[in-house]
């Protein structure tokens, strides 16, 4: 599936095979928004996740708020799926890396998302929206896929989850104590470390993750795309 997407259909029947539950209610919201394409891709990314996530042992339940309820073993936890989508930046940065190669020089790209704000902030903005929205007791873990491949990428995930620990030590922004840290979807496969995905664990989290759940999200990653 990873040349050409799969039809609604086909989503459905892959989600079916890997046992994750309440798919009913995802494929009617990718029917409701197949006309909307960067809407559709966003929700796609949460069928992405729950693939994934169920490939590696998880058990999966579509939601809304919080998109994904997990458990693994005797453990449970909640996720929401964030997509960063391909921004006029990247296609800007993407022109003048080609420029720059065919010239034999270095480009000066990413680090700039959107309003002028720097790309680890946006992230951090997110994580920190997404953590007040987030009522549940269990631990919560942000998903994060980029399409934005020249300005979010692992680099700006990790800056964002190290201030956030600094924060939640220095006594600020506690509400960040509802996040267990971030599940990284790169859009490119990394072959010298085999894998596109990576987790980061906050430091400070009001309830944690058991050693098991941690080690299983540390574990994946994520050698090939569903969607």
């Amino acid at each position: 599936m990873e040349n050409s997407e799969p039809s609604i259909d086909q989503i459905r029947a892959l989600l079916e095979q890997l046992g994750v539950r309440r798919v009913d209610f995802f494929i009617g919201k990718l029917q409701d928004n197949s006309s909307n394409r960067p809407v559709y891709e966003d929700f796609l990314v949460e069928g992405e996740a729950a693939a994934t996530l169920a490939e590696y042992g998880f058990t999966v339940t579509m939601a809304d708020r919080p998109d994904l309820k997990i458990q693994f073993a005797d453990a449970s936890f909640s996720a929401e799926a964030k997509h960063f989508r391909w921004k006029e930046k990247d296609q800007t940065d993407e022109e003048n890396m080609k420029d720059a190669m065919a010239k034999g020089l270095l480009a000066q790209i990413g680090g700039i998302v959107e309003d002028g704000k720097q790309a680890w902030k946006q992230i951090l903005e997110v994580a920190h929206r997404k953590a007040e929205q987030y009522c549940d007791s269990e631990p919560f873990v942000l998903i994060v896929r980029s399409s934005s491949p020249y300005n979010i990428g692992e680099i700006e995930v990790v800056t964002a989850r190290n201030e956030i620990n600094d924060r939640v030590s220095s006594g600020q922004d506690q509400v960040f104590r509802k996040l267990n840290g971030f599940l990284f979807f790169d859009r490119d496969f990394n072959i010298s470390r085999k894998r596109s995905a990576y987790f980061y664990p906050t430091q400070y989290p009001n309830v944690r993750l058991d050693s098991r759940t941690l080690e299983a999200l540390s574990s994946i990653c994520r050698q090939h795309k569903f969607f």
